[in-house]
């Protein structure tokens, strides 16, 4: 983990490399922050990944027929597998996916202090990432999104009625 300061002109910038499963990242960024009292505080987060940190697995809310009718499944699918590796290593770790993050949004809020989100939405990276696949990688991912998709998802009845109604 890094902490970097870089000038820009009458401006500084701190960058502090974490990494989202770690306990000394919590640390180091609560840390940074109490040292070096910035004015913002920035996280490569977009708004609905800090919301669903926040508030948990806002998948369980989504209407799936709205999903599907979209076309935004194969979205859906990677980004509950993506979330639920990243969960089983953090419980490895014992530390939540994320927590770095929140911890560095609370000092903020605590502070008083501007917090800036600092990626561009999940879906648009992954969107770009999808449409740069070949066909042939796809059907890699799709295989192993649907041999894979039951053992990472936290399966419960009220997600199979759901799927059932559409």
């Amino acid at each position: 983990m890094l902490v970097q300061k870089i000038k820009l002109k009458d401006k500084s910038v701190v960058l502090v490399g974490t990494a989202h499963v770690s306990k000394e990242s919590v640390a180091l960024v609560k840390e940074t922050i109490e040292k070096e009292e910035p004015d913002v505080v920035g996280v490569e987060l977009d708004y609905q990944r800090l919301h669903q940190l926040q508030h948990g697995k806002k998948w369980k809310q989504m209407d799936l027929g709205q999903v599907i009718k979209e076309g935004k499944t194969h979205l859906f699918l990677l980004n509950i597998l993506l979330s639920n590796l990243q969960r089983q290593i953090g419980e490895g770790f014992g530390v939540k996916p994320g927590s770095e993050m929140l911890a560095a949004v609370k000092i903020a809020a605590e502070k008083k202090l501007p917090i800036a989100l600092l990626d561009r939405d999940v879906s648009i990276t992954l969107k770009r990432a999808l449409n740069k696949t070949s066909f042939i990688e796809k059907g890699k991912l799709a295989y192993s999104l649907l041999s894979g998709f039951l053992d990472f998802l936290e399966w419960d009845s009220s997600l199979t009625k759901k799927l059932l109604k559409t």
